[in-house]
């Protein structure tokens, strides 16, 4: 089964919904990854004890409610269930839009950098945590970036100094 993302535009709470192919873990148990975006999303706080609070939650139970309708009953209505958990989460957001993959100690080049980001963000990057991990552990091991096929440009970190936003430094 290959990942999905599919763009709810007349349901009324969520917007969009994906999932991961099934994983078979160690105890034999096979589980899926299915979670989505509500078109107003919960206001959980910014503080580290509100998001504790709100990951000892359990969550939105509404959101559970709908995401398991538009899974059983229009995405995939033939699926069998043995059960159904929910865990709560939080969604960061990139200044671009797309993860981070980059070396951010100073002014090093790749070759001797040795600190380095790697973070999904913006919401999407369950499907394509794998991908961000592997082209991050490349990164690390061989000290450049791994893809001839993709802008490192495009991944690279950007934070704030001095209250300005910056992106990272420039790799060979």
């Amino acid at each position: 089964m290959p990942t999905f993302i599919w763009h709810l535009p007349k349901n009324p709470y969520l917007n969009w919904v994906y999932g991961c192919p099934p994983v078979e873990y160690p105890d034999g148990r096979v589980a899926m990854k299915v979670g989505g975006t509500a078109w107003k999303a919960a206001d959980v706080g910014n503080s580290v004890e509100d998001l504790s609070a709100w990951f000892k939650s359990g969550g939105d139970e509404v959101e559970q409610k709908v995401l398991e309708e538009v899974l059983l009953q229009q995405l995939m209505p033939g699926l069998r269930t043995l059960s159904l958990s929910r865990k709560p989460c939080v969604v960061s957001f990139t200044a671009h839009g797309r993860p981070y993959i980059d070396a951010v100690d100073g002014d090093r080049c790749l070759s001797t950098a040795r600190v380095f980001v790697a973070t999904g963000g913006c919401g999407a990057a369950a499907k394509s945590s794998d991908e961000i991990g592997r082209l991050a552990a490349l990164m690390v091991v061989h000290g450049r970036w791994p893809s001839s096929d993709m802008d490192s440009s495009a991944f690279r970190a950007v934070y704030a100094r001095k209250g300005k936003t910056q992106s990272s430094f420039s790799s060979p």
